[in-house]
């Protein structure tokens, strides 16, 4: 596979949307990130490509329109293609999440620079109108912004995608109405070198280390299917699967048959990491107190817990803990976004998604795990095996996991570390054993069918930590239920779905007398377990039935933030002055209009203003202005001399005012040494306009008054 990048330059505005709606002002928005960039979804640019593949074919163009962009369901073509992100994402990047958490970055304040909103109405035919309630408000990415999207094709279809990327010239909606007039372009991929802050451990693993362990960060959403749910819905975590299917894209046919042939390789889900310690799913046994989010309480604790009669508990909810470094429990959350497809008719004169004859939409949702997240889980195995993987892992930190992952799902970023050692297994004398599941746990029945039963998890765990299930006289337990499931695409096959324990799950266990129970770091139970499933470990007693959580706390206040002479965050406080220059011409205009100041009656200050106007796109500062207004207003006359007090007023007024604007601006904004080019004639401008404005509304007035 070759890399490639797809340049596409906007002739005009585009409007791409994804159906969602971000703004109650605005009907129809663009597809923008959490920052505020906006983007073209890989999957619009696919489908666009595909019909200009059928459209040459059409024509007697010999296209392999299969083979490149692959077919419905799991037939994935050679083609994958990313999301296009404006030039330069990566400094625009950097540069916002240095100015953050400053307003001036804020999503709206950045996507106002990229877009501009356009309103539309419908007419009624009969009364030539605005039909009432019609207006629509829409917004479109500014035309002349170049956007790419990173391209990996077999190199002997690259002329037939050059030949489609030739004939794509339109993309988004009302495309037959002035928008989205693209120019697109196959080019060589000339990306910057990773950042050195991720990338694999270059030493060598030992000779005893048995743990691999990785992170995944995650440039695109990634889709991790879940059995309930469909392609609508998607699992939280990484599954072992994914990690092991990887592998396999990257292996070579003897490397394949043993890692498939090796029963004791166990690849585990990759959790939530922060600040590289991966996370794992909160004990059934943990409660919350209501009205009270700094302490929950632990029902496995050794002490008894004493209920209040003001306390209500209530289960903590699906999330994932980890402990910092004062002891704190810290309850973290996956963050998920959703994002809307269609899929366009057959027949390609119908310019709108349609249903089809079955009554099926073709609207469709999928739910993926956000970008910018990292995920860490570890593989468990031969030394000599984790070597291999670590060689195939490390050659390149880029891979793609996960559905939809040929098309704007599943870009990825791996790193490896060193290996690691297990502590070595050891017998110890226990009364009793608290066991948790880190991952959902597949087990058999006595019928040999999968089951649910807790009896069947107890044999489970007992032949894990070696001790007879005869042995236990009570069991305390706090259990949760989940669905497994899995696609197979070497056989195009789905797996069984199974009824499971969920991870989470946690189980008390009390013997009748001491017994020497196997202890060790992680256990694995039950089916599957190369697949990440049946991970075990076991819970330290907890000494106090009450526990404290981590609140976030707020940062103190951020110092002004320096703003650089080039970049985006200059190009957004440019956007922001402009505003807060209109903004302040208005508030000031009103006031002296109010005062009676400057002016005497609206006839009288009109012409002035007028001809301030015209002096102000004839001259390039506002000493010219005043110059200009002195060499015209200064003869001998009384509609003169009126003129030239207006205009001194009028100077006088914005001179006192640009003093301090760009201090107050800096201020307002938490900004350090913003520096504006001509603010004093960008001001007068404004301010001739409001001036304007006030002294025709007010000239309005005394015309209806008259009347």
């Amino acid at each position: 596979m070759e890399r490639y990048q797809l340049k596409i330059k906007l002739l005009s505005d585009l409007c791409v949307s994804d159906g969602g709606v971000y703004n109650s002002l605005i009907d129809t928005d663009i597809c923008y990130d959490a920052y505020g960039f906006p983007y073209i979804p890989g999957k619009r640019i696919k489908g666009c490509l595909r019909e200009c593949a059928q459209e040459l074919k059409d024509w007697g163009k010999e296209i392999p329109i299969r083979k490149i962009f692959g077919d419905k369901g799991s037939g994935a073509g050679s083609l994958r293609l990313g999301n296009a992100y404006i030039e330069h994402m990566s400094d625009y990047k950097a540069e916002v999440e240095r100015l953050l958490p400053s307003p001036v970055v804020c999503r709206q304040n950045v996507v106002s620079h990229f877009t501009y909103t356009r309103t539309q109405t419908r007419l009624n035919e009969e009364t030539g109108i605005a039909e009432e309630g019609s207006l629509r408000t829409t917004r479109v990415v500014k035309k002349g912004l170049v956007f790419r999207a990173d391209v990996l094709l077999e190199e002997k279809y690259k002329a037939d995608l050059e030949l489609c990327c030739t004939v794509l010239k339109h993309m988004g909606i009302s495309r037959t109405r002035g928008l989205g007039e693209v120019s697109v372009a196959l080019e060589p991929y000339s990306g910057k070198d990773r950042e050195e802050s991720f990338v694999s451990d270059a030493d060598q693993i030992s000779p005893k280390a048995d743990i691999l362990e990785y992170e995944l960060y995650l440039e695109d959403p990634v889709v991790c299917k879940s059995v309930n749910g469909g392609q609508e819905n998607t699992q939280d975590y990484i599954g072992g699967s994914k990690i092991l299917g990887l592998l396999l894209q990257r292996a070579d046919d003897r490397e394949k048959e043993a890692l498939l042939s090796d029963n004791s390789l166990i690849f585990s889900n990759a959790y939530l990491s922060v600040d590289r310690k991966r996370c794992v799913e909160v004990p059934a046994s943990l409660y919350a107190i209501k009205n009270n989010s700094r302490e929950y309480v632990d029902k496995t604790a050794a002490e008894v817990y004493e209920q209040k009669d003001t306390e209500q508990l209530n289960q903590i909810k699906h999330c994932y803990i980890c402990r910092n470094d004062f002891g704190e429990l810290m309850l973290c959350h996956v963050s998920m976004e959703e994002r809307y497809h269609h899929r366009r008719p057959e027949d390609k004169g119908i310019g709108r998604v349609a249903e089809d004859e079955s009554g099926d939409s073709r609207f469709y949702q999928i739910s993926s795990i956000s970008a910018g997240q990292t995920f860490g889980g570890y593989i468990k195995g031969d030394p000599d095996m984790l070597k291999t993987i670590k060689r195939l892992l490390a050659q390149n930190p880029d891979c793609y996991v996960g559905y939809g992952r040929n098309t704007e799902y599943g870009k990825c970023m791996i790193r490896v570390a060193g290996g690691k050692e297990s502590s070595r297994p050891v017998k110890k004398k226990a009364a009793r054993v608290l066991v948790k599941l880190e991952s959902p746990a597949i087990v058999y029945g006595k019928n040999a069918m999968y089951t649910t039963d807790s009896e069947a998890l107890l044999e489970e765990i007992c032949a894990a930590l070696e001790v007879s299930k005869e042995q236990i006289s009570r069991t305390e337990k706090y259990i949760g239920y989940t669905t497994a499931g899995g696609f197979n695409l070497t056989w195009g096959r789905r797996k069984p779905h199974v009824e499971a324990f969920d991870k989470g799950t946690v189980l008390r266990i009390y013997f009748a007398a001491e017994q020497e129970i196997l202890v060790q770091d992680r256990y694995f139970i039950g089916e599957r377990c190369q697949e990440g499933f049946g991970e075990m470990t076991l819970l330290e007693e907890a000494a106090g039935s009450r526990g404290t959580i981590c609140t976030e706390t707020k940062e103190g206040e951020k110092g002004a933030v320096q703003i650089q002479d080039f970049g985006i965050g200059k190009a957004v406080c440019d956007d922001l002055f402009d505003i807060y220059i209109r903004m302040t011409a208005a508030e000031q205009a009103k006031k002296d209009r109010a005062a009676k100041k400057e002016f005497v009656t609206a006839a009288e200050a009109m012409p002035a203003v007028a001809n301030m106007l015209l002096m102000c796109s004839e001259c390039t500062d506002i000493q010219e202005v005043s110059k200009t207004a002195k060499d015209r207003f200064g003869k001998d006359s009384g509609t003169k001399e009126k003129k030239q007090m207006v205009s001194e007023g009028i100077l006088k007024a914005c001179g006192q005012t640009c003093e301090k604007l760009a201090e107050e601006f800096c201020k307002a904004y938490g900004i350090a040494d913003y520096q504006s080019k001509d603010v004093q004639m960008r001001y007068l401008k404004a301010y001739l306009n409001q001036v304007k404005y006030s002294l025709r509304k007010a000239g309005a007035g005394k015309d209806e008054k008259s009347s």
